[in-house]
């Protein structure tokens, strides 16, 4: 069984059927350098939230949050100490996840000086 509208694809047989969540199309334009219909929600769940974070638009967040969890994105930002995400994206993030200032503060300030230290 298969409704792509739905987001939802049944595989198997009868006495094995599994459903697997489909990544929407509208996603696309974000994973443009991936194989799009490769892509897994739960084999490429980092992938989804570093690109989703750093190029979404509010629907792609939106779907980000609740497929993923805000939980599993608060604890990529904090594992990754928000790597790949502008200083602008980094302030958004901690207001609306509560994340601690002094953190995310240290992380803004690191990726300032890594600028002149990389000439």
């Amino acid at each position: 069984m298969e409704n792509r509208g739905g987001k939802i694809i049944m595989m198997g047989n009868s006495s094995n059927i599994r459903a697997k969540k489909e990544i929407p199309d509208f996603l696309k334009a974000i994973f443009w350098e991936y194989e799009f219909e490769n892509l897994d929600i739960q084999k490429d769940e980092e992938l989804l939230i570093a690109k989703i974070l750093r190029d979404g638009n509010l629907p792609a967040l939106k779907w980000l949050i609740k497929t993923i969890g805000v939980e599993k994105v608060e604890a990529w930002i904090l594992k990754t100490k928000g790597k790949g995400l502008t200083p602008r994206q980094l302030s958004f993030w901690e207001i609306v996840l509560s994340l601690p200032h002094s953190e995310v503060s240290k992380w803004i300030n690191r990726k300032a000086t890594q600028i002149w230290e990389k000439r």
